[in-house]
């Protein structure tokens, strides 16, 4: 057979066989002509990314004193765009921090709970044109809050507390540990309370050792 003779010159058996072969060839034509354009899709996406909703991975710190104006740095991811914050309980109210400007993985609010809300977790989120983020549980309690991210740059000095309070810390590495120094009287009774699972926290295990300085 000769390159390019036209079909009608083919017997039956040789016109079959050559249109079989440029139906097959067809798909795998249109396949490699398709590919360079997915190609380039998924290279312009990944080189120019487009900033997604806001997401919430904690609070620094996670409880606030009731009755009481609270200043907490949310930190998660796509935060730069937040519009509002979004309250879900009416004895909370609050704001996006003014004098600061939200960054794209930290931003400030400023909440209260009112002076007769009960002990418990409470949920906020974050909006942007975007769409809304996941919730976050804020803790709302009766004693001060001290939170261990106050005190970086401090060294490894014990923190000094005025009891009673309430002391929110993090387990960064196995081992870590935070040192809390703080006056008694004789006689005194102080009762301690070690949370862990019940306010969220993945730590299998944590514990409480009191030294007589």
């Amino acid at each position: 057979m000769m390159i390019g003779a036209p079909i009608a010159n083919l017997d039956a058996s040789q016109r079959s066989h050559n249109l079989v072969r440029w139906w097959m060839a067809l798909p795998l034509f249109l396949l490699l002509a398709w590919l360079p354009t997915a190609d380039a899709a998924a290279a312009k996406k990944k080189k120019d990314p487009s900033p997604g909703k806001p997401t919430l991975t904690r609070a620094e710190p996670r409880g606030l004193q009731r009755g009481l104006p609270a200043r907490i740095k949310l930190i998660g991811t796509n935060l730069a765009e937040v519009t509002a914050l979004k309250l879900h309980s009416p004895k909370l109210t609050g704001e996006l921090a003014k004098d600061t400007k939200p960054g794209a993985k930290e931003i400030w609010i400023t909440l209260t709970a009112a002076a007769d809300t009960p002990r418990d977790g409470y949920e906020i989120s974050l909006v942007s044109k975007l769409g809304e983020s996941n919730r976050l549980k804020l803790y709302v309690d009766d004693l001060p809050q001290i939170s261990e991210s106050a005190r970086k740059g401090q060294g490894k000095e014990p923190t000094q507390l005025e009891i009673p309070a309430a002391y929110w810390g993090t387990i960064e590495t196995a081992g870590d540990e935070d040192q809390i120094q703080f006056d008694t009287r004789s006689g005194q009774t102080i009762v301690f309370e070690l949370a862990a699972k019940s306010i969220g926290s993945k730590a299998a295990s944590l514990v409480l050792k009191l030294v007589d300085a």
